[in-house]
């Protein structure tokens, strides 16, 4: 019992740094801009190229674990992280900047595919959703607090401290899962092949969903500091503290996104938070800032935040150890149309026709996720027709 929590606590860590570090340069864009003279396009791309890194090496990670195990897996993503990010701090200039950014984003790809399927193996039954739902939760505890512990950092110790400073929470993770799990013999170490088909209309349809709330999730939160700044003057670390606060209940979201899961299954439950979703990107397009604004910056972070649980659980509980292949498959094609592109692109058109247009990119892939989960609702499309397509 000792052994599968402590692969719990580490791979937490590991996952909350992830998105502490997809969130928090999100966040603070506005330094990086200062301090290395970027154009907003170029600021927008950091973030961008980070998931770029992140999702295009989605599909080889997902065959990774069933060559290294899913403890060396994921104790490489955590190394390998915390190794550029110390790079990017010794080096210090913008071209290795997005070196370091992209190549953190591949370490960080093979997280995923490697520690659900691991704790979906060692969790077990009816819990095994609200398990993975403790895991996620350090998605949400990683971008509430990532923010705020980077925009400290860059304030009292600049940049390239900052990055140092913030490389030795996956130092520990990583080396955790080294040491704890040196002798362990019965641990899950290789993943069974799957030789069955994975992409067909149920899967592609799914993964449409997945961008939409990812898009939601990260996509936003990389252009709206910069909307913040440019559009309503609030200062910088502020933008930072309110981003990272508007995530706090997704730590919350993310056990309930499993529990839920649990409960109700997949598609009732997905269908709320694909919605809500859009409904928070309109706000965010046509509101002013006001009280009301992080709040509804807050409700996005959470219902987007229960998303993830859900598909897991929902993958897990179809595929077992062989969700490591649909979940890097997914996240490959999921991560370049969503959350890569989405910076790029809004940042580009920001500077063209201005933030409110930018915003509408996640508003329009928010409602198409909506409208393809009420599709596969009344189509009785359930969980036998993804793991057939």
């Amino acid at each position: 019992m000792r052994k599968k929590f402590a692969a719990l606590l580490f791979t937490w860590f590991s996952w909350f740094w992830s998105h502490g570090t997809r969130v928090g340069i999100s966040a603070i864009t506005p330094f990086l801009r200062q301090r290395y003279s970027l154009s907003t396009p170029e600021t927008a791309a950091v973030p961008g190229i980070l998931n770029l890194g992140f999702y295009s090496f989605a599909v080889l990670a997902g065959r990774i674990p069933a060559k290294t195990g899913y403890r060396n897996a994921a104790a490489a993503a955590a190394l390998g992280s915390a190794a550029f990010m110390l790079a990017a701090a010794l080096l210090d200039n913008r071209f290795f900047l997005y070196v370091a950014v992209f190549m953190t984003g591949i370490f960080l790809s093979l997280h995923l595919p490697s520690a659900i399927p691991w704790l979906g193996t060692l969790f077990k039954g009816g819990r095994q959703g609200f398990i993975i739902g403790v895991h996620e939760s350090a998605a949400p505890a990683g971008q509430t607090l990532g923010p705020i512990i980077l925009a400290f950092l860059v304030s009292a110790a600049g940049v390239s401290y900052m990055f140092a400073l913030w490389s030795l929470i996956p130092l520990f993770a990583g080396l955790g899962l080294l040491i704890f799990f040196h002798m362990d013999r019965q641990m899950p170490a290789k993943v069974q092949k799957d030789g069955g088909k994975i992409l067909g209309a149920g899967f592609l349809a799914l993964t449409l969903v997945t961008i939409a709330n990812l898009v939601g999730n990260l996509g936003v939160v990389a252009i709206v500091p910069l909307h913040l700044v440019d559009t309503f003057g609030l200062e910088k670390t502020f933008v930072a503290t309110v981003v990272g606060v508007s995530r706090f209940l997704g730590v919350f979201g993310q056990p309930l996104g499993g529990y839920l899961h649990d409960r109700y299954g997949f598609y009732r439950v997905a269908l709320i938070v694909t919605v809500a979703n859009f409904f928070s990107n309109i706000y965010m397009i046509l509101a002013p800032y006001n009280p009301v604004y992080p709040v509804v910056m807050t409700l996005q972070a959470f219902v987007t935040a229960m998303y993830f649980p859900l598909v897991y659980s929902h993958l897990v509980k179809t595929h077992g150890p062989q969700a490591s292949q649909y979940l890097g498959t997914m996240f490959f094609i999921a991560g370049l149309a969503g959350p890569t592109t989405a910076p790029i692109l809004a940042g580009l058109i920001a500077e063209r026709f201005g933030y409110a247009v930018a915003l509408g990119y996640p508003a329009a892939l928010a409602l198409a996720g909506s409208l393809t989960l009420l599709a596969m609702r009344k189509g009785k499309n359930t969980v036998s027709t993804v793991s057939q397509g």
